[in-house]
């Protein structure tokens, strides 16, 4: 009798084991059923968190059917990526890496968080073979991690990344980081893509990728990243390059140590790059091998060019110099045949445009950056002043079109835990002026600050359709000091010297040490010195 009580318990735990591990490999999404005809859809942050937990998912086919915003509550404790203050879990790792498809349908993710230091393999997705990502644009974001990083994937093997883009934050202190992806091997190709931010790594470290292999290829791309480098091998679009790169460009600052390029920090044997162009600045310890376009180049280099106004450099080991005018110019491009709108030419594909009002009058992909899509507000400034108590902020629009309102958010410098502050919905002040074609002023203070902190305040607008566009990023210290006094006690004078970070009107009180009054200096202005 016993026997079988103990035969038939172990029956149902078994079964209980086969339905739980059942429910692992098959995630629940808003819709769709992971094929190809029916793909998964990915509608929200709870169908995101599905797929970062359930492996069994990472061959299946999905659809970004909306817009996705993350908060900063979503990775603090408590929050569903909060993960041990890890942050969001990255999608594929080395085994078992993401091998589906994930189209974004133009759709954006916003405010991703990762704090991996010691990990590798970070971003959006991790590690992706055989895998195909297509328009989608990862914006806002902030990274901190160990080696093999990028903005949508930490690593690429045989993958093809199509209409996508990147835009944030990304510190590392090792190698392989990339804007948009750290590195790739095997056959890969990225193709009408584009990075914006900045980004920080030791070796491999690319406004676009990191490194690309021999059999990877480039093309059509452009990054506007910050790369800082702290070993070898920096550049605008590319740190380190074994395969082909051809008609993009970059326009970021390069500040790098050894071998650095404004579009490609060093070209291996065997590599090509053509049709290049780069707007870069390449700073810290200048070796004999950095150059504007390739640090080093024992490859190929034709039709490339580089920025000498904004770089400071008079040289390159290949490419051809060019002033920030001339890149803004589209015959510095049409000449070396590509294919601009209106340009029959150089082709009928109409990939690039130009407008002296989308991407700083450098060329764009039109499919991200069409000027004919309204958005709320034409913004004319956006200005921070620091009062006695206060830092007043001002933005003057010279039309709006279906705006809500605004939102104003801050952080400590260089922190990247963005804060909201007020926005529009909670404050008459911020609230918009629907549609106007006149021009209106908006101003919001904010008190609640502390002296000695450098802060970073961020604009944003948000129109009928709850769509949030960012619109501008002040930095403002509110360092203030006197400088020691010497000699002390005055005998028989002494000069004081004090600081402001701008104009104020200013008033200092001079005690003595046993707390008696001294004195009272009145300056009517006092500029930081």
């Amino acid at each position: 009798m016993k026997m079988r009580e103990i035969m038939k318990v172990t029956r149902i735990s078994t079964i209980m084991v086969i339905l739980l591990f059942s429910f692992a490999l098959a995630g629940t999404y808003s819709g769709g059923t992971g094929t190809e005809e029916d793909p998964y859809l990915i509608a929200n942050k709870a169908d995101l968190l599905e797929l970062g937990i359930t492996s069994g998912d990472w061959d299946k086919h999905y659809l970004q059917s909306s817009d996705i915003y993350f908060t900063a509550s979503d990775f603090q404790s408590g929050g569903d990526f909060y993960n041990s203050g890890n942050g969001f879990l990255p999608i594929g790792h080395i085994s078992p890496y993401f091998s589906g498809t994930y189209n974004g349908n133009n759709n954006v993710i916003s405010g991703l968080v990762i704090n991996r230091s010691t990990e590798q393999f970070n971003g959006l997705f991790g590690y992706i073979k055989d895998g195909d990502i297509s328009n989608l644009d990862v914006i806002d974001f902030r990274y901190e991690s160990h080696d093999q990083c990028g903005g949508l994937a930490g690593h690429i093997y045989k993958t093809d990344i199509t209409n996508c883009s990147c835009e944030g934050d990304i510190i590392s202190a090792e190698d392989y980081i990339g804007g948009l992806v750290g590195g790739t091997s095997d056959t890969c190709s990225i193709v009408y893509c584009h990075s914006m931010g900045s980004i920080s790594g030791a070796y491999y470290v690319g406004g676009l990728v990191g490194l690309i292999n021999q059999e990877s290829h480039i093309s059509k791309c452009y990054s506007g990243v910050d790369v800082t480098g702290t070993s070898h091998y920096h550049g605008g679009l590319v740190g380190l390059n074994y395969g082909q790169v051809d008609n993009s460009f970059s326009y970021g600052r390069v500040d790098g140590k050894y071998w650095s390029g404004g579009v490609v920090g060093c070209n291996q044997a065997d590599a090509f790059v053509s049709k290049c162009y780069s707007l870069s600045v390449t700073t810290g310890i200048i070796s004999s091998w950095t150059g504007g376009v390739c640090g080093l180049n024992s490859g190929t280099v034709s039709d490339c060019f580089w920025d000498v106004d904004v770089s400071g450099l008079t040289f390159s080991n290949g490419g051809t110099g060019k002033t920030t005018a001339e890149m803004k110019t589209m015959s510095t491009y049409t000449d070396s045949n590509w294919d601009f709108i209106g340009e029959s030419a150089n082709g009928s594909d109409e990939i690039w445009d130009i407008s002296g009002t989308v991407n700083d009058g450098y060329p764009y992909l039109p499919y991200q950056n069409s000027p004919e899509i309204p958005t709320p507000i034409v913004l004319d400034y956006f200005q921070a002043v620091l009062k006695v108590d206060a830092v007043e902020l001002t933005w003057r629009t010279a039309s709006e079109t279906e705006n809500l309102g605004f939102v104003i958010e801050r952080c400590l410098k260089d922190a990247g835990s963005w804060e909201c502050l007020a926005q529009y919905n909670e404050d008459p002040s911020l609230r918009g002026a629907g549609t106007s074609t006149g021009s209106n002023t908006y101003s919001y203070s904010d008190h609640d600050i502390l002296n000695g902190e450098s802060y970073e305040y961020r604009l944003s607008d948000v129109d009928y359709n709850g769509n949030i566009y960012r619109r501008g990023l002040l930095s403002v210290m509110t360092e203030c000091g006197i400088s020691k006094v010497f000699p002390n006690p005055f005998n028989p004078s002494t000069k004081l010297t004090y600081s402001l970070p701008g104009t104020a009107l200013t008033t200092v009180v001079v005690y003595d040490m046993n707390g008696r009054f001294v004195e009272t200096l009145v300056n009517e202005y006092q500029l930081k010195g």
